[in-house]
């Protein structure tokens, strides 16, 4: 599972693209500042200065 921080508050993941991705899904980060993609279990967090 890949974590990916972001510095903004909706992201779009597609998987990867290609024959190994998915359709492309808008998600947005909850209050815990994370989410995960139901589709290939991508985590993204957003960003500090210690992960950006």
């Amino acid at each position: 599972m890949a974590v990916i921080p972001t510095s903004q508050q909706r992201v779009s993941c597609n998987g990867g693209g290609g024959a190994l991705g998915h359709p492309l899904v808008w998600l947005t980060l909850g209050t815990d500042d994370k989410v995960v993609c139901p589709y290939c279990s991508r985590t993204y967090v957003k960003a500090t200065s210690d992960n950006s």
